[in-house]
């Protein structure tokens, strides 16, 4: 029997991972992002590139990862569309007058991060703005 660790002159054996055991642990775990990139991560944290945490880490990011790109590959099957488009493969030069850089602006949703609004309320009277002396709300010909 070995001496429990940190004993001078004891070796302890190498951990035996029973990789039918965790493949299976991890899919009752609903975790199969981690079983798809086990072996990758594996290799780097035996190369010395990850620490314990980090791998950690490293796998459950793997695991959100998947899951955002299912979930998003499952509302595009159930949405029907006929064709996936994104802004990055649209063409802003068959309509020069699309204002693209407002538009890439308000893709990035910085103004969603802000708690800003990008559209006025419906039930803002500009008249009554103006006989408030508020001008700001007043729409101009051109895009905002």
């Amino acid at each position: 029997m070995n001496a429990p660790n940190g004993s001078p002159g004891t070796s302890i054996p190498p951990a035996i991972v029973d990789t039918n055991a965790l493949t299976s642990a991890l899919r009752t775990l609903k975790l199969g992002g981690m079983l798809q990139t086990l072996d990758a991560r594996l290799h780097q944290a035996r190369a010395g590139e990850l620490g314990h945490l980090e791998f950690l880490q490293v796998l459950c990011l793997d695991e959100i990862s998947r899951r955002e790109t299912t979930a998003i590959a499952r509302r595009t099957r159930r949405a029907r569309f006929e064709q996936t488009a994104t802004l990055e493969g649209f063409d802003f030069t068959a309509n020069p007058k699309l204002p693209a850089a407002q538009i890439r602006d308000l893709a990035a949703l910085r103004w969603l991060q802000a708690g800003e609004s990008v559209i006025e309320p419906p039930w803002v009277d500009e008249r009554l703005l103006i006989q408030q002396g508020d001008w700001s709300h007043v729409r101009s010909p051109q895009v905002r």
